[in-house]
């Protein structure tokens, strides 16, 4: 639901974002190969499918932060302007929506509950 307001439109919600409904799916398709429960396929000792091991430091970067979406690496790489820089990597075939990339900013917004 949305309210127009003067110019700007601001976005109200009912309801917080459900990680099980909502985040977990987007998760689940694009980044649990690389960053999920299989030690073999994570890259970079990132694991996003564990909320201990995603909002915990790792080489100085953490992949959540909760309660900013601009600290967090995982919104920084999924929104990265050089496509070599961009997560998921072209190389899956896989690329987020304007609506999914939303939706991950606004659960860690909101703290990832």
């Amino acid at each position: 639901m949305g309210l127009i307001v003067g110019h700007a439109a601001v976005m109200l919600w009912a309801e917080p974002v459900s990680y099980n409904r909502e985040v977990r799916p987007i998760l689940s398709n694009n980044c649990f190969f690389c960053h999920g429960p299989d030690e073999e396929t994570r890259e970079a000792g990132m694991r996003l499918d564990v909320r201990e091991a995603a909002v915990a430091e790792n080489d100085g970067v953490r992949a959540i932060v909760p309660g900013d979406p601009g600290a967090s690496a995982l919104v920084q790489r999924v929104t990265a302007a050089h496509v070599e820089d961009r997560m998921p990597p072209a190389g899956s075939k896989k690329e987020l929506t304007a609506e999914e990339i939303a939706i991950l900013q606004r659960w860690i917004a909101e703290g990832c509950l």
